[in-house]
């Protein structure tokens, strides 16, 4: 499945980009949001839904970060977040496609 290249967050443009990726606490990482580059990067490799769960779950830390959550909520509690919602996104999204029509009119 081919991507968009660009993800438009509120004001900011998004460059969605691959390559090889480590999370040092945890071994292994598919995707990290770098607000600072404003560049979402995904791991080599993924695909299929997992691929669009991982943009959806960069796309939200992105989304937390313009909105100023990391004021209420410390790192770990943020990831805890988005990484309970993402998948919820995505089977919205999926379920519902008059409400995806609707939204993209």
């Amino acid at each position: 499945m081919k991507l968009p290249k660009k993800i438009q967050v509120g004001p900011l443009t998004y460059q969605v980009k691959r390559g090889p990726l480590v999370d040092w606490a945890l071994g292994e990482n598919f995707g990290t949001c770098a607000p600072q580059r404003t560049e979402i990067l995904l791991a080599s490799g993924v695909s299929g839904d997992f691929e669009i769960e991982t943009l959806l779950h960069e796309i939200a830390h992105a989304i937390n970060d313009i909105a100023g959550v990391g004021q209420w909520l410390d790192t770990d509690q943020e990831e805890r977040l988005v990484r309970s919602i993402s998948p919820y996104w995505l089977m919205v999204l999926r379920d519902n496609p008059k409400l995806v029509e609707a939204i993209t009119r």
